[in-house]
């Protein structure tokens, strides 16, 4: 899967290819596709010959993706916040419904993951999510 997308190659064969993202690929779209597609073609194990996109309401290709300010400082950031998660003792699972049984198995093999880690694990059980409630709980 690329950016969400089967794509019928073998990960290992991707190296060979050269892939097109058509789409808009301004960073201040922060297309989430996009920004798979790039974390994937840059990825050390499944990385591809080379990356480029090509954004059909400016009629412009880039044939380097990563140079986009925007995708440039969100990627910047979502490896910051990996890193500060990685290093977190307390972590927060933040689940928007348990109504279905299979959502309960999911939370429960997260939390076993968690507390096999040597860490704390904290489950919030919200049906809207908002900022009001989030910030009640601002060491997590």
């Amino acid at each position: 899967f690329i950016g969400g997308l089967h794509v019928p190659i073998s990960p290992n064969q991707l190296s060979q290819y050269t892939l097109v993202f058509i789409g808009d690929d301004s960073g201040q779209s922060k297309s989430r596709q996009f920004l798979n597609t790039i974390l994937k073609c840059t990825s050390s194990d499944t990385s591809t010959k080379a990356c480029w996109s090509y954004n059909p309401s400016t009629e412009h290709l880039s044939t380097d993706p990563m140079s986009i300010l925007g995708v440039s400082r969100y990627l910047n950031r979502r490896f910051y916040l990996t890193q500060k998660a990685k290093m977190s003792n307390i972590i927060g699972i933040l689940v928007g419904t348990l109504s279905q049984n299979r959502f309960r198995t999911v939370v429960a093999s997260v939390r076993q993951k968690i507390e096999e880690s040597g860490r704390t694990s904290y489950t919030f059980v919200v049906g809207k999510i908002n900022v009001a409630k989030l910030a009640n709980f601002a060491e997590v």
